[in-house]
């Protein structure tokens, strides 16, 4: 049994339906699916998909939901056998759509921007949140993902110094002005996608300086990783220890949404179990590889991500410039 428990935010789930084009379409401006699949999203609930097909049981995801999308997102949960909660709110819970047109070679993606929460939903979150803290003191939170339209930065700022004053570590996977809040506060474990980290901070990770350390020092982030794709990671453990996880030789893929919060999900549950950096980088990458293969988020099991485990190789940095 892991040592360490995780709950996770999912702020602003969702309902997705991927319509599969296999063939050429004859009319115009109607598209008829061969294949629709059916699912439901957001950062946190690929996460708990992830989790769950591993067999890891000690997490617990708090999503935001609401209306019929709501229910329907409930109702999913539970048919897969993830370990949810749920915070009910006025405003429609929102519905995705991916069109993949394998006949063209085509994908393209639809996504709700999501319910707006009322100044009184975002206050009663706040409380609910800050009670569930009270009573769960051995966890790990990680925040998954951005808050619904309509909660603030600082109801963000409030929820973070709840969950730092409770002496419980916090990890995150966020984007945008939230991720610059973020790490105002110390912070357990960041991972972050390249392009967002360098959006926010100015900060190319994949340059290999000294910068980069010293940015995971001042901010007091124990756990720094950056992620690029097919291009792999920079990871700073809590040591100070440098490494680059790299992808060799590993081409193709179908769609590549979600394998960020499935290599978050393979880090986190390597890490539980007390297994190296490297042992958590190179699991974590091929859980990232292994969802570009399938339609769908962490729609993966243990079977196919060793598979993928050869195309990842750790190296540690030896960094001595700016």
């Amino acid at each position: 049994m892991s040592n360490i428990k995780y709950t996770i935010l999912n702020l602003n789930p969702g309902y997705d339906q991927w319509h599969i084009i296999q063939k050429e379409q004859t009319l115009k401006n109607v598209y008829r699916a061969d294949k629709v699949l059916k699912i439901i999203s957001g950062k946190g609930l690929n996460l708990s998909r992830l989790f769950h097909n591993l067999n890891f049981k000690e997490y617990e995801c708090i999503n935001i939901s609401g209306g019929m999308t709501g229910n329907i997102i409930s109702h999913f949960s539970e048919k897969e056998g993830l370990s949810c909660l749920y915070y009910r709110i006025t405003e429609e819970s929102r519905i995705n759509f991916c069109i993949i047109d394998e006949y063209k070679g085509s994908v393209v993606s639809y996504n709700d921007p999501g319910p707006m929460l009322s100044e009184a939903e975002c206050g009663t979150l706040i409380d609910y949140l800050k009670k569930y803290i009270d009573k769960h003191r051995d966890t790990n939170i990680v925040i998954s993902g951005a808050p619904c339209r309509g909660f603030e930065i600082e109801g963000f700022q409030g929820l973070l110094k709840n969950i730092f004053e409770s002496g419980i570590k916090i990890i995150v996977d966020i984007a945008g002005q939230w991720l610059k809040v973020a790490v105002e506060y110390p912070i357990y474990m960041l991972k972050v996608n390249r392009e967002e980290f360098f959006e926010a901070f100015k900060l190319d990770a994949f340059t290999f300086t000294e910068k980069l350390k010293r940015f995971k020092k001042e901010r007091k982030i124990d756990i720094l990783i950056v992620t690029d794709g097919a291009n792999g990671c920079v990871a700073y453990d809590a040591f100070g220890k440098g490494y680059y996880g790299q992808m060799i030789d590993i081409t193709g893929g179908i769609y590549a949404v979600g394998s960020g919060d499935c290599f978050l999900g393979g880090y986190l549950l390597k890490h539980s179990y007390g297994y190296s950096t490297e042992k958590c980088i190179t699991f974590a990458n091929a859980c990232g590889i292994a969802n570009t293969r399938v339609y769908g988020p962490a729609m993966i099991h243990l079977s196919e991500i060793t598979e993928y485990e050869k195309y990842s190789k750790v190296i540690e940095l030896k960094i001595g410039r700016d």
